[in-house]
């Protein structure tokens, strides 16, 4: 049996590492955006997504929340979610959607949602 020099087993494991650094690109790309509940607020305040990206809500307060949006074509009304709970949301398309919290008024969540394949608005839109 053949025996690799280390210096070729070393050159063989960079390049395998760097074949593979596209395809982890690619999987880092399409993780889900995430918001978190803690201290009663959503960290961050507002967040933009993709349109057909699916909002991942992680409630790692202390407290149980009810989220709600009553933007326009928008339903969204969850029942009470525990600490640890996470809550996916899917947004009906591009605009920009308000979302609260049932239990803690002040909580407020900004998410614009955008279609990278539509053109630029000139200004940007209100929130509904």
């Amino acid at each position: 049996m053949k025996r690799i020099p280390e210096l070729q087993m070393v050159r063989l494991l960079i390049l395998s590492i760097l074949a593979s650094l596209p395809f982890l690109g690619a999987v880092l790309a399409d993780e889900a955006p995430i918001v978190v509940e803690q201290n009663r607020r959503f960290v961050p305040a507002a967040i933009e997504v993709q349109k057909g990206d699916v909002l991942e809500v992680h409630n790692e307060d202390e407290f149980f929340h009810q989220i709600f949006s009553r933007s326009p074509g928008m339903s969204l009304d969850t029942d009470e979610r525990a600490p640890g709970s996470i809550t996916l949301v899917d947004f009906p398309g591009p605009g920009t959607f308000k979302v609260q919290c049932h239990i803690h008024p002040k909580m407020q969540l900004e998410v614009t949602v955008v279609d990278p394949d539509a053109a630029p608005l000139a200004s940007s839109s209100p929130v509904q």
